[in-house]
């Protein structure tokens, strides 16, 4: 079994955002990981939330445009911006092809 994080915050702390990090991250170190994660959130609304925003991050960073953490990234992993960007659109297109197996789900749903 893998590594498992979890993130544990009142409202209003940075939750989704510090989620959709996590998961790109995952995803720049490795574009087809996607199948291998799970987001879990309380609500539909979060889900919906969480889902949209990972995409957004995706998309900016895909197309080379100001992306919120793309320094963290490139920090973090150890990589340039050109191979974030090409890392980025790989995961992107992996995502929106096999949009079935991108896992963000409500605590009842995956129960």
């Amino acid at each position: 079994m893998g590594r498992v994080d979890i993130l544990s915050a009142s409202a209003g702390s940075g939750k989704t955002y510090n989620m959709a990090y996590r998961y790109i991250l995952s995803l720049i170190d490795q574009p087809t990981r996607y199948r291998h994660l799970l987001a879990v959130t309380f609500t539909n609304k979060a889900t919906d939330e969480l889902k949209g925003r990972i995409l957004q991050f995706l998309n900016e960073l895909a197309c080379g445009e100001k992306a919120d953490f793309e320094a963290k990234l490139m920090k973090d992993l150890r990589l340039d911006g050109a191979t974030i960007r090409s890392r980025a659109t790989e995961a992107r297109n992996y995502i929106l092809h096999d949009y079935n197996n991108f896992s963000i789900l409500t605590i009842d749903k995956f129960f």
